[in-house]
């Protein structure tokens, strides 16, 4: 947003610029990206979601921790800065792993 004092820039905006997926979108898009989000929070052990369930969304992590699995197996944690469901959302398809809240944890929710 032009000419306006980094001080009062939302502070989701400041967070989704500290992501290297969207550091290169001005204040208006993120701003946008940040009026269509909503910020969810599960609490440790929540399912997020299942594999095989349809994919609606990109998962930003604010606070707490992810665990993705494949089965029993874990793949993947992911933390604070950090997104994830964005390949089964891009491609449209299902969720091919399971992703739970191993802590509570806030998301920021892009559909």
């Amino acid at each position: 947003m032009a000419g306006v004092p980094d001080a009062i820039v939302h502070s989701l905006v400041k967070v989704l610029r500290s992501i290297p997926d969207f550091a290169d979108l001005d204040d208006e898009t993120l701003l946008e990206i940040v009026g269509a989000s909503a910020n969810l929070f599960w609490p440790a052990g929540g399912t997020i979601f299942e594999r095989g369930t349809g994919s609606e969304a990109l998962y930003l992590v604010l606070s707490g921790e992810v665990s993705i699995t494949d089965g029993e197996a874990e793949v993947s944690r992911i933390g604070p800065g950090s997104s994830f469901g964005e390949l089964s959302l891009l491609l449209h398809t299902t969720h091919s792993k399971d992703a739970r809240a191993t802590e509570p944890t806030e998301l920021m929710v892009i559909p």
